[in-house]
């Protein structure tokens, strides 16, 4: 007979990597920016739009948005250690940007910006903030 110490440790173990491999099935998945998205991160980096003016204290939950409504850029030509994440709002014709700093692990959220502009029309140029 085992002891009940041992018999509840290994129930509260194997309970414990049941859930948690559950969770795995529930992993929210973004894809990478490509084309104009890729477009309106850069020009919005160029013309300085990330700024503590602009900074959002917004939580987004992982399960009100669609892989359409999410994509990530991180930069393999430039070390910089940034890596942005696009949050495409379609009900709302915003945007927001989640700036990630891989070298002190901090992260911001930027925006609203005008979603209406350079993703939808392709027009990258007319970005605006």
């Amino acid at each position: 007979m085992w002891p009940f110490n041992v018999v509840l440790r290994t129930v509260v173990s194997v309970t414990t990597i049941v859930a948690l491999s559950s969770l795995n099935a529930y992993a929210f998945k973004v894809r990478n920016c490509e084309g104009v998205e890729v477009e309106y991160i850069k020009q919005l980096h160029q013309k300085s739009a990330f700024i503590e003016d602009n900074a959002s204290d917004r939580v987004f939950g992982k399960e009100a948005l669609s892989t359409a409504e999410t994509c990530q850029l991180q930069s393999k030509i430039i070390s910089d250690g940034l890596g942005f994440t696009l949050y495409r709002l379609n009900s709302e014709s915003t945007n927001y940007i989640l700036l990630h700093n891989a070298f002190d692990g901090s992260s911001q959220l930027y925006g609203p910006f005008a979603a209406h502009l350079a993703l939808q029309s392709g027009a990258a140029s007319e970005v605006k903030n």
